[in-house]
């Protein structure tokens, strides 16, 4: 059946409208009504990502200061949101997506460690944890 995009149908009830535009009773509009559609340009979050510009430099200047195992912290929590996707069940990667675990990482980290030395790569990881998840999230 074809019907052309712009038909509407009647103003009440269901009589012929197009089943595959509607959306359920009271569910409110449907894909065929614009609803949904980004306009040019709003699909970014500027909080998002200026969390991302910071949590980034603050993650460099720790790994460049304490270096060693900072290196390789900050490359796990760069990876593990990205990895989540591959992990089975559907639950464990959106917790790894969230924003409360990497900082509660992070004061765990500053509260729970007795010097900077043990400190410094569970705050890189929760840093890089943080900006992927941040970047991820400004791409909504």
């Amino acid at each position: 059946m074809n019907v052309p995009p712009h038909d509407e149908g009647p103003a009440e009830g269901s009589a012929g409208r197009d089943p595959r535009r509607v959306s359920g009773a009271g569910a409110g509009p449907g894909p065929g009504d614009g609803a949904g559609r980004r306009r040019p340009g709003t699909g970014r979050r500027p909080g998002w990502l200026a969390l991302a510009a910071f949590t980034f430099a603050f993650a460099a200047f720790e790994t460049v200061k304490h270096q060693g195992w900072t290196l390789a912290a900050a490359a796990a929590g760069a990876a593990l949101p990205l990895l989540a996707a591959r992990l089975p069940g559907r639950a464990v990667a959106l917790a790894v997506r969230h924003p409360l675990p990497p900082v509660l990482v992070l004061a765990a980290a500053t509260f729970l460690t007795d010097s900077q030395a043990q400190a410094a790569p569970w705050f890189t990881l929760g840093l890089t944890w943080l900006t992927t998840v941040a970047v991820l999230r400004s791409r909504r």
